[in-house]
C-alpha cells in the first residue's frame, strides 16, 4: 500500500471510487465544493494505491476553533475509503498514522485532528488505531405529528391514539414558546453568530463565510437556517438538514438556554407543516440536554461519535464538557 497526494486530474478516478462504493463524494461537484470552494483552502487529499492502482481515498480538511479566546486548527480526517482491494488487511491503522503525522499549512496557530465516524464498523476502526475517544453524540427526537411515531419501532401501532394527546402537547408547546420570540427563515448570513457561543467552551468557528459555505452552497445536502428574534433583536439561531419529513438539527445557539426559544422554534415548524419530527444529537454535559424533554423529546439511543487526538499539544481538555461541538461541525 503507498499513500500519495492526490492531483486534480486524480479527482474523477477517486469520485468514480467513491460512486462504486456509495460513500462519501459521488460527484464531481460535491468534491469540488467540499475540498476546493471551502473558506479555509489547505485541504490535504490522498489517494491510497494497491499494486500501482487505485483503491482508496482519504482527506484532511482545516477548520477554525476558539477556544478561550484562542484560534485553533482543527484539521479533520474526512472521506477515508479503503477499497475492496486493501479492505480487511489491516491497513487502516497506517493510514491513520500518516494521516497524523501531516501537519497544516499556512497557519501557526495549534493544531489538533477530529474525526466523525457514524458507521459501527469506522468507530472501532478508530479505537483499534488508537485515537482518543471523546464523546458519542446523544440523540433526541421530537415528533411533531402523530403519524411520526411509525418512525420508531415497536410503537408504530400507537400513531391513531395518540391524536388526542399530540394536540394538548402542542398546546403546551405554544403555550411555553410565549409571542415575544418570532421565527424567520434565513437565506444567508451576512454576519458572524460566533459571539452567542460560551467563551470557556470549546467550539467551531460561525462565521457568514463558513455558515454560507456549510449550509447555503453545500450542494450533496438539503440545509435550511432559522433565527430567532426577541423584541426586535437576534436571540439564536438553528440549522437543519432535511431527511423527508424529519428535520435533523445540525446546529443551535440561542443568547441563554431557555425552553421558549426552543419551543418556538419548533411551534413555527409545526404551523407551516415543515417536519413530522425533529432529531437533535448533543454531546453528554451540553447545556442544552436540560430542554430537550421540556420540548418533549424523548431519548433514542446514540449517533456517532467524536474523537479527537493531539490534544495536550494543542493544550485542550479531554473532557466532552468543555466542548460545544455539534454535527455542522462535522461532514454529515
Amino acid at each position: 500500500m503507498e499513500i500519495v497526494p492526490a492531483l486534480r486530474e486524480d479527482e474523477p478516478a477517486i469520485v468514480a471510487l467513491f460512486a462504486r462504493h456509495r460513500f462519501a463524494l459521488e460527484r464531481q461537484e460535491w468534491l469540488d465544493w467540499k475540498y476546493h470552494r471551502n473558506p479555509y483552502g489547505g485541504t490535504l487529499s490522498y489517494k491510497i494505491l494497491h499494486e500501482g492502482k487505485l483503491a482508496g481515498a482519504v482527506a484532511l480538511l482545516p477548520r477554525t476553533y476558539r477556544s478561550g479566546g484562542r484560534r485553533l486548527n482543527g484539521i479533520q480526517a474526512v472521506d477515508g475509503l479503503m477499497g475492496r482491494a486493501i479492505r480487511g488487511k489491516g491497513l487502516f491503522n497506517e493510514v491513520m498514522d500518516f494521516l497524523l503525522r501531516q501537519q497544516p499549512v499556512g497557519s501557526d496557530a495549534p493544531h489538533f485532528f477530529l474525526s466523525f465516524p457514524s458507521l459501527p464498523a469506522s468507530v472501532k476502526a478508530h479505537e483499534f488505531a488508537g485515537w482518543h475517544r471523546l464523546a458519542a453524540f446523544d440523540l433526541f427526537t421530537c415528533l411533531l405529528r402523530p403519524r411520526a411515531v411509525k418512525r420508531l419501532r415497536g410503537v408504530a401501532w400507537l400513531a391513531p391514539l395518540l391524536a388526542p394527546v399530540w394536540r394538548l402537547v402542542r398546546v403546551g408547546l405554544e403555550a411555553r414558546g410565549g409571542c415575544a420570540v418570532t421565527v424567520e427563515e434565513v437565506t444567508r448570513f451576512d454576519e458572524t453568530v460566533g459571539a452567542l457561543y460560551p467563551h470557556d467552551r470549546i467550539h467551531g468557528d460561525r462565521s457568514a463565510a463558513f455558515l454560507n459555505w456549510r449550509v447555503f452552497d453545500n450542494p450533496q445536502h438539503d440545509l435550511s437556517a432559522f433565527a430567532l428574534r426577541e423584541g426586535g433583536e437576534r436571540v439564536g439561531h438553528v440549522v437543519f438538514k432535511r431527511l423527508g419529513r424529519t428535520l435533523e438539527i445540525m446546529d443551535l445557539r440561542f443568547r441563554a438556554p431557555h425552553a421558549k426559544y426552543l419551543a418556538a422554534i419548533l411551534r413555527h415548524l409545526g404551523e407551516r407543516d415543515l417536519a413530522d419530527s425533529v432529531d437533535c444529537t448533543l454531546l453528554p454535559g451540553h447545556p442544552y440536554r436540560r430542554l430537550l424533554p421540556l420540548a418533549g423529546f424523548i431519548p433514542r439511543g446514540r449517533r456517532g461519535v467524536l474523537f479527537v487526538e493531539r490534544l495536550r499539544e494543542a493544550g485542550l481538555p479531554a473532557d466532552p464538557r468543555a466542548w460545544e461541538i455539534h454535527p455542522l461541525d462535522s461532514d454529515w
